[in-house]
């Protein structure tokens, strides 16, 4: 019989969620393990914490909601006990840090093997800017972890300097299905429109604003028609931008889409662009998949984006004034745009995607679970 191992992440499809319409980066990895792990030896059982809301009610207060997951994680150990053999926990810590303490000291109390997996892109400087109780409970979460990953390389030195702990790169990946059989060229021909694409949660953060008014820009200044797609959920201060503003260019506003059509615009765009500038962010999922439609990339050097695309495998941008030079560049240099979108593709189906990963993740259960 196959060892249960659970997967400590937040609820899927949670339509009324306070940040980015309830469909981000930590859900699309839940969902993505759930739906794509396999295994003689492992099975996964998930155990969905709550999710903020942004409706107003007794069931968003924050003590409610840590009785809702302790009650929810106390069930999963009993449910699985008789063959279970580990904890695998989508670390938000920030704000989520109380209950990942209590969920890493019920494995302890329980004598279950936990592995903490540090996402996203603001765990060091978090850490140095919280308060000591933050400090004393990720003290001990990872230093009774028995196996943390980490989604970007320097935090592997920064928890070797502050917890005295091994811990191990580990990128984020997309499910093998979804990789094209064959995919659209990304060859741009002078006098047709050139299609943009940018998917995220639409706020200030993301650079979406500087990618509107620079798209823009763009087409007053240059002989090139552009259409700009904008996917994914819309705050309401870029609702706001978007309606005061006298655009020129063929703004299409998808919105929130399902996936399978978020992937088919990607696929009709001429490249992808994420100008974000968000010093905290993290490996998108966005990037893993404009690198598998073999789309060129136009992104920043913040977070985690050099990890995966430097050298060579994306166009970066300095600052954002910088958006209508890369555009510039993807027009006038096809061949350079070529060997980067092909160095992008390859790189990620040697590494980024589900076949190539779940095998490394079962070798690290069987390392936690035979201690």
């Amino acid at each position: 019989m196959k060892k249960e191992i659970i997967l400590f992440g937040p609820q899927l499809y949670f339509k009324n969620a306070s940040y980015g319409g309830g469909s981000g980066g930590y859900t699309r990895n839940m969902e993505t393990y759930l739906e794509e792990f396999t295994s003689d030896e492992f099975t996964l059982s998930p155990c969905f914490h709550t999710v903020r809301s942004k409706m107003k009610s007794v069931s968003n207060i924050f003590f409610i909601r840590l009785l809702i997951d302790m009650k929810r994680f106390l069930f999963s150990i009993f449910k699985n006990k008789k063959n279970l053999a580990a904890v695998h926990i989508l670390a938000q810590y920030r704000n989520a840090t109380p209950r990942e303490f209590i969920i890493s000291l019920m494995c302890v109390v329980f004598k279950i093997p936990y592995l903490y997996e540090v996402k996203a892109g603001q765990f060091d400087t978090w850490y140095h800017d919280t308060n000591k109780i933050n400090k004393l409970m990720i003290k001990f979460i990872i230093s009774k972890s028995s196996l943390v990953l980490c989604e970007g390389k320097r935090y592997i030195p920064f928890i070797e300097l502050f917890f005295n702990k091994q811990s191990f790169y580990w990128p984020n990946f997309v499910p093998s299905k979804e990789i094209p059989i064959e995919f659209n060229s990304t060859s741009y021909i002078l006098n047709e429109p050139l299609k943009i694409c940018f998917i995220g949660y639409c706020y200030e953060g993301k650079g979406v604003f500087d990618l509107v008014s620079s798209a823009d820009k763009f087409q007053r200044e240059n002989n090139v028609v552009v259409e700009l797609n904008i996917v994914g959920h819309e705050s309401d201060e870029f609702k706001a931008f978007i309606e005061s503003s006298n655009l020129i260019i063929n703004l299409i506003r998808h919105g929130k889409q399902e996936h399978s059509q978020v992937l088919n615009i990607l696929k009709s765009s001429h490249l992808f662009c994420l100008p974000t500038r968000h010093l905290g962010e993290g490996h998108n999922n966005s990037v893993n998949e404009a690198m598998m439609c073999h789309k060129p990339i136009v992104c920043t050097k913040n977070g985690f984006l050099p990890d995966i695309l430097a050298p060579g495998k994306a166009i970066f941008i300095e600052d954002h004034g910088n958006i209508e030079k890369a555009l510039k560049y993807f027009i006038s240099e096809p061949d350079n745009i070529k060997k980067m979108t092909n160095d992008a593709h390859n790189f990620f189906l040697e590494q980024l995607h589900s076949e190539k990963v779940i095998p490394v993740l079962c070798d690290y259960y069987k390392g936690m679970t035979e201690k």
